[in-house]
């Protein structure tokens, strides 16, 4: 706004005392105005009324700038909420700004009744997320992989209407990009209540990329329509839901399924198996292997198999091109004489010659070791020289078998082309505290050890109870040994789960774990760069604390 006016002119009768003097002179005298006098009466009148009207204009003036005023302090408040320093989060590119939305969707999942209260409908959190600026309204409507990743789950206390509209809503914002879903009725809820939801969700099975279902009935011939389906899980604990299911996966045109997961002792011998990268079976009787075994032949990329022991059948031999084998087996401490027994006859049967990595594990806590006998030793020995594992199996982790220290460097002996080992002591209640004995632990250490010379990893699950010096010396060996470019890598962990609080805490102050720690980060130094070492508590085997460096 532009304050243009003309200059105002003061009035010639200010700042004149000799005219106020006269003036107050006559007034004593009570005389009458000269006619000097008498003729700036007018004059003087004038510059009353334009002074007046000045005053006016100077305060009209005054207001509209105490307004614009207050307009600036108002733009100068909005403006300074932008600076970075005041909201860093304003800064953002909107790519970042995606992935950290992306990230807090696979943590926190998509349908909110997972983790809040069961009246609320899906996608309220991704609305909370929208209305919090103009901004992220629309980058989060206006991105429709943010809309893809899906959680439907029974157990909703909204009408089934509710949800089939608000899935709606999101498939319609997703457009084509691909779905990520879960389908959850674990309480066995009868199909009216996922029914029309389901359905809307069918109608877009051309965009399935991952779909998992647990526990729910099957929503018709949800299969016949599914070209860019990748993975697929199925949970089904009902001996109906599982042949029902079978049916559907045997007949479904699935051309980029790569990854399978199947819950239950489901009948996989009419699956097309041959194609996928992996393959997981879990919760299936060790009784029915005899059946399982030639579907298995069938598999060329990885198998997780979970057993549950409940006898041990007569095997057929077969042989498998799979790549790498993870067995578990769900058990607890009465079933652990059948694990004994059990493992034998799968060794002495399977011969695997393409097998690059091999796991085995149990899923029971606290921790249980599976046993390791005589006669298991040596099915897996004959297994091995069978399979060629002197020239393939690269990765082996045998942390939870109960291995003793005499029957590892036969082991390691039978496998020269590992590269990575996974082994753990007894525990500190087996008369062998250490896994690796000092003979072994010299012939490690030797220059140009013939035993496991490729190794490059090993993860050791201890009580510290090994011959330090030895044990040391077999570090500096196996760094020295490694390529220019290359390290050898420690993952040292200690058992936490015997001892108390107090004893678990006074380890980590003045125990002989901290002492080690140090031992080993000197090493670390020593070497140059050729050792890492990590060094972690261990209280199960797939939960343990945060690192310790």
């Amino acid at each position: 706004m532009a304050y243009e006016h003309p200059p105002f002119t003061p009035s010639s009768f200010i700042n004149k005392p000799s005219f106020s003097a006269e003036i107050q002179r006559l007034s004593r005298e009570n005389s009458a105005l000269p006619t000097h006098l008498a003729a700036s009466v007018g004059q003087v009148s004038a510059d009353v009324s334009r002074y007046g009207e000045e005053i006016a204009r100077l305060c009209a003036l005054v207001e509209q700038l105490k307004q614009n005023k207050a307009s600036l302090e108002a733009l100068h408040t909005s403006m300074q909420s932008l600076i970075p320093s005041v909201a860093p989060i304003r800064r953002l590119p909107s790519e970042l700004l995606l992935s950290i939305f992306q990230h807090w969707i696979m943590e926190r999942g998509s349908w909110s009744s997972r983790f809040s209260p069961s009246d609320r409908v899906p996608f309220d959190d991704m609305r909370t997320l929208a209305h919090v600026c103009f901004r992220w309204y629309r980058l989060i409507l206006d991105t429709p992989t943010l809309w893809t990743q899906i959680y439907l789950e029974a157990l909703f206390a909204k009408p089934p209407d509710v949800v089939a509209k608000a899935l709606a809503m999101a498939l319609k914002r997703s457009m084509d990009a691909p779905l990520d879903f879960e389908v959850h009725d674990d309480l066995g809820h009868e199909r009216e209540v996922l029914g029309e939801p389901l359905r809307v969700l069918a109608t877009a099975s051309h965009r399935w990329r991952s779909a998992t279902f647990h526990g729910s009935a099957m929503p018709g011939d949800i299969f016949q329509r599914v070209p860019r389906l990748e993975r697929l899980s199925i949970r089904a604990s009902k001996p109906s839901l599982r042949a029902r299911w079978i049916d559907a996966v045997k007949v479904a045109d699935m051309p980029r399924l790569q990854y399978l997961v199947l819950a239950g002792p489901f009948d996989i011998s009419g699956l097309r198996l041959e194609n996928l990268r992996e393959t997981t079976l879990e919760s299936v009787d060790s009784s029915s292997l005899n059946t399982l075994l030639p579907s298995v032949a069938r598999i060329t990329g990885q198998l997780s198999l979970t057993l549950v022991p409940d006898g041990i059948p007569d095997l057929p031999s077969i042989t498998s091109n799979i790549d790498r084998l993870s067995l578990g087996f769900e058990t607890d401490s009465t079933t652990l004489a059948v694990l004994g027994s059990l493992m034998r006859p799968i060794f002495n049967n399977v011969t695997l010659p393409r097998l690059s990595g091999l796991s085995l594990s149990v899923g029971e806590y606290p921790r249980i070791v599976l046993p390791w006998r005589s006669a298991t030793a040596d099915a897996f020995l004959r297994c091995a020289a069978r399979s060629g594992f002197a020239d393939n199996l690269q990765a082996l982790d045998i942390r939870e078998v109960g291995l003793k220290a005499k029957q590892l460097p036969a082991l390691l002996a039978a496998l020269p082309a590992l590269t990575e080992l996974g082994v753990a002591d007894p525990g500190v209640d087996d008369s062998e505290i250490s896994v690796f004995g000092d003979d072994l632990l010299a012939n490690l250490g030797a220059e140009e050890s013939s035993l496991v010379p490729r190794l490059w990893k090993l993860t050791y699950v201890s009580n510290l109870s090994f011959n330090e010096p030895l044990f040391m010396e077999f570090l500096r060996s196996r760094a020295r040994s490694q390529p220019t470019a290359a390290k050898f890598k420690l993952h040292l962990r200690w058992f936490t789960e015997q001892l108390s609080v107090q004893e678990t805490f006074m380890m980590e102050i003045v125990g002989p774990r901290l002492s080690m720690e140090y031992k080993l980060m000197d090493l670390e130094k020593e070497s140059g760069g050729k050792l890492k070492v990590e060094c972690v508590m261990f209280s199960h085997r797939n939960q343990s604390s945060r690192p310790n460096r």
